[in-house]
């Protein structure tokens, strides 16, 4: 069975659009949570409070960690990466998106944006480098 190129367009653009604007949220009542990677292409990836998650990625969504998350490597490509209180990750990365902690943040390594701003709240530590690339950095009482 062979199907034409305009069919084949046609399947791809409706599956395309059915999956886009998905979000991935992770906490609710699945005691399997803990410890698992979490990615998604068009939409964007949720952690409840109270979670410890695995690495999480986001391509054309937003990442956001609520309070008292802790996960290992956080990396969004056209997403921000949104951060409430007292979480701790390896990393954190995005290209053509922004990373604001509210406060009392800790990274293991080493933070970066590419077309995109840091802005870090109160108390926040951070083990390695913190660089950007066409963006600004805002480190409020922030230790490096």
């Amino acid at each position: 069975m062979t199907l034409s190129k305009f069919t084949t367009a046609a399947l791809l653009t409706i599956l395309t659009l059915s999956t886009s604007g998905c979000i991935i949220h992770v906490g609710g009542h699945d005691k399997n949570d803990s410890n698992r990677d979490r990615s998604s292409v068009f939409g964007g990836v949720d952690v409840s409070e109270n979670k410890q998650v695995g690495d999480l990625s986001s391509v054309n969504g937003n990442i956001t960690m609520q309070d008292n998350v802790s996960a290992r490597d956080v990396n969004a490509v056209n997403g921000n990466i949104e951060i409430d209180n007292n979480v701790t990750v390896n990393d954190l990365s995005t290209v053509n998106g922004d990373i604001q902690s509210q406060g009392s943040l800790t990274v293991k390594r080493d933070v970066s944006t590419v077309n995109g701003n840091i802005n870090f709240g109160k108390n926040s530590k951070i083990d390695g480098d913190v660089t950007t690339v066409n963006g600004d950095i805002s480190l409020t009482q922030t230790y490096v």
